[in-house]
C-alpha cells in the first residue's frame, strides 16, 4: 500500500528508515533508489507525490519498495489489470530485467497470452486446487485453457456472413484539412499547434490521449483517468510509434498518429488490441518536464 499524499521517496523508506534521524535516512535512500532505478529500468521521480502519478508509475514504486527492502521474490497479482497497453509493455520489460538479475517473479494472471509471452513455468489452479504445472515452452494456450476450466475450450468462434448497417463512427479527414506527413512507416498530423519549445528526446511528456483501432473502437484513454499519462522520450518506456510521434510537439498541441503494427505491439495481443493491429491515437501534450 502507498500513502497517497507522501512522495515516492517517503513511501519507499516508510517503515525501513534505519535510524532516528530522517535526514540521514532520506539521503541514503535517495542514493539507493537512484541505483535501483538505473539497474532495473524503474525510472520515477523520487519527489513526485503518489496521488499525482498514473497507476503504472505507482506500480513501479511498489516494486521499488520491495527491492529497497532486499526482496528476492516478487508476487504480482493481475498487475496489468489497470494498466494502459504502453504501461503493460514497459512492465514486462522490467520483469524480464528482474529475472535476468536473479529475482524470482510470481505472476498471478488469467491472461494466457501474457503467460506465454513472459513466463518460464506456469501452474494452473482450478477451484482452489493445483491441477498442473508446465514449462511454458512445452505447453500451448489451448492446453492451459482446458486445464483452467476442466474441459476443452473453443478459442475461435465460427461466424456467418455479416449484414453491415449504417456507419456509426468513421475516422477520416473528408475535407483534407489536416496536413498528414510520414516519418518512416508512421503517419501523423497536427490538429492543433502548441506553443513554446518542442519536446526533445530524454525529456518527460505529460499527455492526454485516446487510442482507437482502425474500425473506430476505443481501446484506451487517459481522459477517464484521474491524471494524465507521463513518459520519458527515447527510453523504451512506450511503443516506438509514440516515441517518434510525440517528438517535436509543443505544449498545448494536439496530434493524430497512425501507428503500424511494427511500431506498435506487432503480433502480440495486448488488452483489447488484437495481434497485428494498426493503432490510431489523438495525443494532447499537456506539459514538458525538463530535468
Amino acid at each position: 500500500m502507498l500513502v497517497e499524499n507522501f512522495t515516492v521517496l517517503e513511501n519507499v523508506i516508510l517503515g525501513a528508515e534505519g535510524e532516528a534521524l530522517l535526514k540521514n535516512s532520506i539521503s541514503k535512500a535517495r542514493s539507493e533508489l537512484r541505483r535501483l532505478e538505473q539497474e532495473y529500468g524503474l525510472e520515477v521521480d523520487p519527489d513526485a507525490i503518489i496521488e499525482e502519478l498514473p497507476v503504472g508509475l505507482q506500480q513501479r514504486v511498489e516494486i521499488l519498495k520491495a527491492l529497497y527492502r532486499g526482496a528476492e521474490i516478487l508476487i504480482l497479482d493481475e498487475p496489468t489489470g489497470v494498466l494502459t497497453p504502453a504501461e503493460a509493455d514497459h512492465l514486462f520489460r522490467i520483469l524480464k530485467q528482474l529475472k535476468d538479475q536473479g529475482k524470482t517473479v510470481v505472476l498471478i494472471t488469467h491472461k494466457l497470452r501474457e503467460i506465454m509471452a513472459i513466463t518460464d513455468n506456469v501452474s494452473v489452479m482450478r477451484q482452489g486446487t493445483m491441477v498442473a504445472t508446465r514449462k511454458t515452452s512445452e505447453t500451448t494456450v489451448e492446453e492451459l485453457a482446458e486445464l483452467m476450466v476442466g474441459r476443452r475450450v473453443l478459442l475461435r468462434v465460427g461466424k456467418g456472413e455479416t449484414n453491415p448497417g449504417d456507419v456509426a463512427l468513421k475516422l477520416a479527414d473528408p475535407e483534407g484539412k489536416l496536413s498528414w506527413r510520414n516519418i518512416g512507416a508512421l503517419r501523423l498530423a497536427d490538429v492543433k499547434e502548441g506553443q513554446g519549445d518542442p519536446i526533445k528526446e530524454g525529456e518527460t511528456a505529460v499527455v492526454h490521449y485516446t487510442g482507437y483501432l482502425v474500425n473506430g473502437t476505443v481501446f484506451d484513454s487517459s481522459r477517464d483517468k484521474p491524471n494524465p499519462f507521463r513518459f520519458k522520450l527515447a527510453t523504451g518506456s512506450v511503443i516506438k510509434g509514440w516515441d517518434q510521434g510525440v517528438l517535436g510537439m509543443k505544449v498545448g498541441g494536439v496530434r493524430k498518429l497512425i501507428i503500424p503494427p511494427d511500431l506498435g505491439y506487432g503480433a502480440a495481443s495486448v488488452g483489447a488490441i488484437p495481434p497485428n493491429s494498426t493503432l490510431v491515437f489523438e495525443v494532447e501534450l499537456v506539459q514538458i518536464i525538463r530535468e
